[in-house]
């Protein structure tokens, strides 16, 4: 699925085809979970109130979780359960400051998205487990200092955008393992290292 074609949907459908869309402002509490029903159009969702860290997320059957400008630090405690998800995007999330280990948990994930995530500063080694991932959307997290050597591992990996990322000191030299077909989006200052790493001295 092309990242371009995703757009907002209404309120009414966010329980429709798998898809779930969580205006940061109607995240749960800790304390006030609910899970969605699949019978129910609708669904049930408590009273609105702003996320706390380690925030539950209320369903673990949707296929698309957009958490879009989520006020955590932390990633939701439960994200581990949510094993059907292909798509996560917390794209404006501008106080997630880690992606922490159980980020691996998501065996179908294809599409991560942490553009303008702009206080985070480092991705665990464990996103190289991701091996259904196609698309690491980074764009514009001017915190990122540095990426995971795990990189290289992802072998269905098809893009990673980099653009923005002005704190990144450079790429891990596994980024030369990422197959020839992924289409790598770069900020100007990392242009060089990536050439030098797909092509370091001693090698044609």
């Amino acid at each position: 699925m092309d990242m371009t074609h995703l757009t907002p949907r209404g309120t009414a459908q966010r329980f429709n085809q798998g898809a779930a869309f969580f205006p940061s402002s109607e995240l749960p509490v800790l304390t006030d979970v609910v899970r969605a029903d699949r019978s129910s159009a609708a669904g049930h969702m408590p009273k609105p109130a702003r996320p706390q860290n380690h925030g539950m997320l209320p369903i673990d059957f949707a296929r698309t979780m957009r958490l879009w400008n989520y006020e955590g630090t932390d990633l939701p405690c439960n994200l581990w359960q949510m094993h059907q998800v292909q798509i996560l995007d917390l794209s404006g999330s501008r106080y997630l400051e880690r992606v922490t280990s159980s980020i691996s948990a998501l065996n179908q994930l294809r599409h991560l998205v942490l553009s303008q995530c702009n206080s985070l500063k480092e991705l665990p080694e464990e996103i190289g487990l991701l091996q259904e991932l196609r698309v690491l959307d980074l764009f514009r997290c001017s915190r990122l200092v540095v990426l995971p050597s795990s990189l290289g591992s992802l072998r269905q990996l098809q893009r990673i955008d980099l653009r923005g990322c002005d704190a990144l000191a450079g790429l891990p030299p596994s980024i030369s393992e990422l197959p020839r077909t992924c289409t790598l989006l770069l900020p100007k200052h990392l242009i060089r290292s990536a050439i030098d790493t797909a092509h370091p001295a001693g090698r044609p």
